[in-house]
């Protein structure tokens, strides 16, 4: 369980830094919505998505691995790209993919 207070650090204050990122990129308040929004939007769906995968191919590490994965990677692109939609697809893909390890963990 300490595997995942790393990763958790890093996704806690994301939301604000995402925020931060965008104003500093030129976008403007309503784009800052959008990305908290569609954030806040996906989690339901991917909670539901990641609950069914985890009953059916009962592989709770290789999903928090693959959670802890896509947050890393998408650390990396969120480095690379330069651009408001870009950065708010990435937030989106993000809370999508950091929601994979939340029922794994629940049943551990």
């Amino acid at each position: 369980m300490y595997a995942t207070i790393p990763a958790n650090i890093a996704y806690g204050p994301l939301s604000t830094l995402i925020a931060l990122y965008i104003l500093a990129l030129g976008g403007g308040v309503l784009d800052v919505a959008y990305a908290i929004t569609l954030s806040s939007i996906i989690i339901i769906p991917a909670s539901l998505f990641w609950g069914k995968i985890t009953d059916f191919y009962n592989k709770r590490k290789s999903l928090i691995l693959l959670s802890y994965i896509g947050l890393a990677i998408s650390f990396l692109l969120l480095f690379i790209t330069k651009s408001v939609p870009g950065v708010i697809g990435i937030y989106v893909i993000q809370s999508f993919l950091i929601t994979a390890s939340s029922a794994p963990l629940s049943l551990l």
